[in-house]
């Protein structure tokens, strides 16, 4: 799992990652939690790019509470 960002000048650098042995809820319950932590959920919009898993968006909608642009 990773998250990136853009710089200003639309440059993309690493925020976060982990490595898993599945991926599964709890695994991206977890991620998506480390990362909310640390973001200022309500000034930024977030992009979710997915291999298509299945309960994906089930946690998502449980865990983040900030914008999302499209998934």
């Amino acid at each position: 799992m990773i998250a990136i960002a853009f710089y200003a000048n639309n440059e993309l650098f690493p925020l976060a990652f982990a490595i898993v042995d599945e991926e599964n809820n709890s695994k991206w319950r977890w991620f998506l939690l480390c990362l909310q932590r640390y973001m200022i959920s309500d000034m930024i919009c977030i992009c979710i790019i997915s291999d298509k898993y299945i309960d994906i968006n089930n946690v998502i909608a449980k865990v983040w509470h900030g914008p999302i642009e499209y998934h």
